[in-house]
C-alpha cells in the first residue's frame, strides 16, 4: 500500500482545520490565504514512513512541494488531520521515543524559528515519522512460542523477526496490516514551498508567523529548561552520595519527563487513532488458534493536562538499555528507583533551580506505583495483574470486544518484568 494525495486550497479545507484546532486556523485565516496557494491532503497507510534523516517521503508528482535540495531541505508544515503520527530516532544501541501527534497538531514544530548562528547547537534530520503509532507492543506476543509460529507461517514473517524484542511488534503489526490490507491510514494536510515563502517574507503575513513563532518558542522552552533540571539532579546527587545501579540514573530522569508531558510514555490503546485496534484485535481473536491471553496492546502516549488523571507507564525492561541485562531482578531495581526518586522529589521542592516550578509539585502530585510480574511485599511492588484490576484500560479487548482469552491477561511480556504507573493525583482540580 503506497500514499494517496489529493490537492486542495484554503476555502475548501479550512473549515475542518478550524474544528480540529482553532488557534492555527485563526492566526493562518486573518492573513487571507488565496486558494493558489498549494495544498495536498495526503493518506499514509500504517506503519509507513514519512519521514527520515534522509527525505520527506511524498507521492509521486508531488515533489516539488519540497524547497532546497539534500540535507538543507526544508520538510514542509504538516497539519495532522486524522489519526496520529509519531516521531522518534535510533541510534546505534538505542531507539528513542519522541512525542505523538494527534488530530489538529502539526509538525516541525520550529518552522521558520532557526535563527542564524555561527554555530550549530540542533542537529539537522535525525527524525523519523511514522504513519500511525512506532511503539507499539503485544503484550501476549513476547516469545517464540506455537501461537506466534501460527502467524509467521500465515503472514511470512522473517525468522529474524522475533517477538522477544518488544520493538520488532511495529514491524509485525505492518506486516498483518499490509497482508490483511486493512483499510487504516494517518490523513496529514501539507502546505506546499509558496507557504513558508509566503510566511518568512511577507510583512501582512505577520499574524501566521508570529503564531508559529509563539508556538515554537513554547516547544523549544520546554527543552531548554532540562538544563535547570540536570542541574538539580547533579547536586541532589551528590549531596546524597547516590551510587546507581546502571541505567537507574537513566529511568529516574525519564519518569521526571513523562510526567510532565516531555516525553512519551505507555498507555494501553483503547482507540484506533494510533493503529487499527479492533481489526487486529478481530484478527488475533479469530486466528487459527487464538492467543492464549488477552491481547493488551500498549502504545506511546502523551502525557497532558487533559488525561493526567489517567495513569501512563514507563517499563524500566522496554525503552532503556536494561532489556538487553539477561540475569536483572526488576524488583531490586524498581526499589531503588523508588528511593533514589523519592529523595530528588523532596530536594525539588527548596532546590535553587527547581523551587516554583512543575519539578517541585511532583512531590504532592504525583502518584507512582511500581510493578512486576510478581511483584514484591517487601519491598512494596505491586503484581501487574493488580495494575491491570486498578486501570481498566487493560481490559479493553475483553469488555469492549468480547474477547474470551483462556489464560486472562497477559503477564510474562518484557514490558511488565518491571514497569512504573504514573498519574497526578490533583489531575482533576
Amino acid at each position: 500500500m503506497e500514499p494517496t494525495a489529493t490537492k486542495t486550497c484554503w476555502s475548501e479545507i479550512k473549515g475542518r482545520v478550524k474544528e480540529l484546532n482553532p488557534a492555527f486556523f485563526e492566526a493562518l485565516d486573518a492573513v487571507n490565504p488565496s486558494d493558489d496557494l498549494g495544498l495536498l491532503i495526503v493518506k499514509y497507510p500504517y506503519g509507513y514512513i514519512i519521514s527520515d534523516e534522509k527525505a520527506f517521503y511524498l507521492p509521486e508528482g508531488y515533489e516539488d512541494f519540497m524547497e532546497g535540495e539534500g540535507h538543507d531541505k526544508h520538510a514542509p508544515l504538516t497539519f495532522v488531520l486524522e489519526n496520529q503520527v509519531q516521531y522518534y530516532f535510533d541510534t546505534s544501541n538505542n531507539h528513542v521515543s519522541w512525542p505523538v501527534y494527534s488530530p489538529g497538531g502539526f509538525f516541525p514544530a520550529t518552522l521558520n524559528v532557526e535563527l542564524s548562528n555561527d554555530l550549530r547547537f540542533y542537529p539537522k534530520s535525525i527524525f523519523s515519522v511514522s504513519s500511525g503509532i512506532r511503539d507499539v507492543t503485544l503484550l501476549s506476543l513476547h516469545g517464540n512460542t506455537n501461537d506466534f509460529y501460527q502467524l509467521r507461517r500465515k503472514y511470512h514473517f522473517p525468522v529474524e523477526l522475533s517477538p522477544e524484542n518488544p520493538l520488532n511488534h511495529f514491524e509485525i503489526f505492518k506486516r498483518i496490516v499490509k497482508k490483511e490490507a486493512l483499510e487504516w491510514h494517518s490523513t496529514v494536510l501539507i502546505f506546499a514551498k509558496e507557504w513558508r515563502h509566503k510566511t518568512h517574507h511577507n510583512v501582512q503575513w505577520w499574524p501566521f508567523h508570529r503564531f508559529l513563532l509563539e508556538h515554537a518558542i513554547k516547544v523549544k522552552s520546554f527543552h531548554s529548561s532540562l538544563i535547570f533540571l540536570d542541574q538539580a539532579i547533579h547536586d541532589v546527587t551528590r549531596s546524597l552520595d547516590f551510587k546507581f545501579r546502571p541505567y537507574v540514573h537513566e529511568i529516574i530522569k525519564q519518569i521526571l519527563l513523562i510526567a510532565t508531558g516531555l516525553l512519551p510514555g505507555f498507555r494501553p490503546a483503547t482507540n484506533s487513532l494510533g493503529f487499527p485496534l479492533d481489526a487486529i484485535s478481530e484478527i488475533l481473536k479469530n486466528s487459527s488458534r487464538e492467543l492464549l491471553s488477552y491481547p493488551i496492546i500498549m502504545q506511546a502516549s502523551m502525557m497532558t493536562k487533559e488525561n493526567r488523571d489517567q495513569f501512563i507507564y514507563n517499563s524500566i525492561t522496554y525503552n532503556t538499555s536494561m532489556r538487553y541485562e539477561q540475569k536483572l531482578n526488576p524488583n531490586t531495581y524498581l526499589n531503588e528507583i523508588m528511593m533514589h526518586l523519592n529523595d530528588y522529589l523532596m530536594y525539588f521542592v527548596d532546590h535553587l533551580v527547581t523551587r516554583g516550578t512543575v519539578y517541585a509539585e511532583l512531590k504532592k502530585s504525583l502518584e507512582i506505583i511500581p510493578c512486576s510480574t510478581r511483584g514484591s511485599s517487601v519491598h512494596n511492588i505491586k503484581k501487574c495483574i493488580d495494575m491491570y484490576e486498578m486501570d481498566p484500560a487493560f481490559w479493553y479487548t475483553r469488555d469492549k470486544l468480547h474477547y474470551n482469552a483462556r489464560y486472562g491477561a497477559p503477564i510474562n511480556a518484557q514490558f511488565c518484568k518491571g514497569f512504573l504507573g504514573l498519574r497526578w493525583k490533583n489531575a482533576c482540580k
